[in-house]
Formats: structure tokens, sequence, C-alpha cells
């Protein structure tokens, strides 16, 4: 089963020069994709345009589901004083607007510990996400991107700002 296809795709910002032209590409299920490339090559372009956030010129794309992960090359460019817990943090895209100030149900709980033991951030729960290294910072938002049981994942630039031993233990998550 395809998970992503892209069939004769291409884009350009406003009037200047395609950045895609053409494209084909399929990622089957449960393949596990890198895309590499120098500074402005289209990569976080090309993963706007399969998260639906840019329209494409011309051409395609499918995604099989619609439970999508995200964590943008800038989840960590936050305001490191906002007050908010790990387990806050994971809380957020489990609620909806009417039950946001509700308390965790037993359900969204143990979604939120199977995260943090995924990531090896369960003895961090109650730590002040901005007391936290650039490694334990980037593991809380693939955290926070796994509670929802997405499909599929997108991680943009996920080793930006983190240590080699950070770099590996999520190479490893993934």
């Amino acid at each position: 089963m395809d998970a992503i296809k892209i069939n004769n795709l291409s884009f350009a910002y406003r009037r200047q020069v395609p950045i895609f032209e053409n494209l084909n590409l399929t990622i089957k299920k449960g393949e596990f994709v890198g895309i590499v490339g120098p500074n402005g090559a289209g990569k976080s372009t090309l993963l706007k345009l399969i998260l639906g956030l840019l329209t494409p010129r011309t051409g395609k794309i499918t995604v099989f589901e619609k439970n999508i992960g995200y964590v943008s090359q800038r989840a960590t460019a936050f305001n490191s004083g906002f007050p908010a817990t790990v387990k806050e943090v994971l809380s957020g895209p489990l609620k909806s607007k009417n039950t946001l100030f509700q308390p965790l149900t037993q359900a969204e709980t143990q979604e939120i510990n199977e995260a943090l033991e995924f990531v090896g951030l369960t003895p961090y729960k109650n730590e002040l996400i901005g007391n936290l290294s650039g490694g334990q910072q980037q593991r809380t938002f693939i955290a926070r991107a796994l509670v929802t049981n997405p499909s599929i994942l997108f991680l943009d630039e996920p080793f930006v700002g983190i240590d080699q031993d950070s770099q590996e233990t999520i190479s490893n998550l993934l």
C-alpha cells in the first residue's frame, strides 16, 4: 500500500523559478524515508506540500491517512520561559476547544505516559519544558506528535541544534 504518492508535482513561490517540476515519488507503508539536501533545496517546501500547507501549481499528492504527526524544524524555538510542564505540552493535541480546561481522562493520561516512555522522558514528566536540554525538548516534541498515534510522522530537521548523543537517541527511537 502506498503511504504517500506524488504525481507530476510542480511548485514555485509566486513568480520565482520552480522548486519542483514534474516530481514523482511513491513511499510505501512502513518505509522509513529521509530527504536530505543543502539549505534552500526544497526539503521543507516538499514537506509543507505533503501536509497541505502549500498548494502545488500542478500535480497530485495523496496521503493514505489523514492522521499525520508533524514536528517542525522550529519546534524548540519557543519561549523557554513559558511555564508548561512536559506533560502539559503533550496534553495539547489531546484536548479539543471544548475540553481544554477539563482534567485529562485516564485514556489521555495513558497515551501521554506511553509516548513519554517511548522517548525515554518519563522521569521528566513534571519538569518545565524550558529546563530541559535541547535534545530532551526535541524528544518532548516528538512525543507530542506521537501522542495521537499518527499513521505518518513527519520530522523537519529533527537534529537542528542538538548534540550528537541526542541525535543518536532520536535516530534509535525512529
